[in-house]
């Protein structure tokens, strides 16, 4: 018992008091690794759709929850690498899904799939889902030759009018914004692309609405550096011109409390509060290993027009603690024979802190 103890001790000091580690954290909200989420709500249910890391995969991610804290995993049965191909593809995978509730209340997802934009509808957010047009992208991977076409946003006006964001670079810089308003299918173009990229841009651009302003927040930076970041600039329709205030730079990596490269986000309401989903960096932080999770922190919209600077916590807000409160939990130990690092712990592996993990030595 004495030597139990004192391992359990040794176990729990090698990562004592550094952020990222701690016991029954909200945040991440779910384990493994994911990326660029998007979320709708039905029914008193929220369906996180996401990027599989890295990089992407043959398909993607999406987790349904009745209290965002409790989460379950499901199949969705489109986009797929194999059903969305076009002559202008590339090789890339399934990532960054937009799924959003049009006036008629059908569900459209804008994804990319390999480097382009296809756009998919259903009757309900876990489908299933079907091409919307006609096997085909929306956005062809050489509709704006040098730039990447990925990273599609849907937004619905207060009016039901549907608009579409997207766009990156190459080389991680020179990033560009496209928008064009939607007809009221959803899927045709309504008028002339338009750039309206605004100066500190590189890729996931997300629209929101509030005080009959209109926000254009995106993410600049790299996200396999600690530079990746959040950035929104405001105009007064959904076309802009869209102006930077001085202090835009609202998501931003923390090293001290172990927050690397928090970025591409979704943007969501509950109960009169505004919340931010967005990946960051898996802990501890190592670029070599593109391991994103997903995490959800207040978000707070100013009086006169500006969003305030957003804290990333481990703890996460209300609305994600908590997970094991009103379960019938019993105490655990742990050993391993190996432990790569103080940080890959045998404790981590039952520490409610989808965070940390146990990884045996190699």
């Amino acid at each position: 018992m004495k030597r139990f103890l004192l391992m359990l001790v040794l176990c729990s000091a090698a990562c004592a008091g550094e952020p990222g580690c701690e016991p029954h954290t909200g945040n991440p909200i779910v384990p493994g690794y994911y990326a660029d989420p998007s979320l709708v709500q039905f029914e008193g249910r929220f369906f996180i759709y996401a990027t599989l890391d890295p990089w992407g995969d043959k398909t993607l991610g999406c987790w349904e929850s009745a209290d965002f804290k409790n989460w379950t995993y499901r199949v969705l049965n489109w986009p797929t690498k194999d059903a969305c191909k076009s002559p202008t593809s590339g090789g890339s995978a399934v990532w960054a899904p937009s799924v959003v509730r049009a006036k008629d209340g059908k569900y459209f997802m804008y994804v990319s799939v390999h480097n382009e934009v296809w756009v998919g509808t259903a009757e309900h957010p876990l489908g299933p889902w079907r091409d919307a047009n006609n096997g085909k992208p929306l956005v062809p991977g050489n509709f704006k030759p040098g730039f990447h076409m990925i990273d599609a946003e849907g937004f619905v006006d207060d009016d039901g009018t549907g608009w579409l964001y997207w766009g990156s670079g190459h080389g991680w810089k020179n990033g560009k914004c496209w928008a064009v308003k939607l007809k009221p299918d959803m899927v045709a173009f309504a008028g002339e692309v338009r750039d309206v990229t605004p100066q500190h841009y590189f890729e996931g651009p997300i629209m929101v609405k509030r005080g009959g302003r209109y926000f254009l927040m995106n993410s600049t930076g790299i996200t396999i550096k600690d530079n990746y970041q959040v950035h929104y600039a405001v105009g007064t329709n959904p076309l802009g011109p869209f102006t930077e205030p001085a202090d835009n730079a609202i998501l931003v990596t923390d090293k001290a409390r172990n927050v690397i490269s928090p970025g591409h986000h979704a943007v969501f309401s509950k109960d009169g509060r505004d919340y931010i989903l967005y990946h960051r960096h898996s802990v501890p932080f190592d670029p070599k290993f593109v391991a994103r999770q997903l995490c959800v922190d207040e978000l707070k919209f100013t009086a006169d027009g500006r969003i305030e600077k957003i804290t990333p916590t481990h703890t996460g807000p209300p609305l994600v603690r908590d997970r094991l409160a009103g379960r019938d939990v019993l105490p655990a130990t742990a050993t391993a024979s190996s432990e790569a690092a103080p940080h890959f712990a045998a404790q981590f592996a039952y520490d409610d802190n989808y965070a940390t993990r146990w990884s045996p030595a190699r």
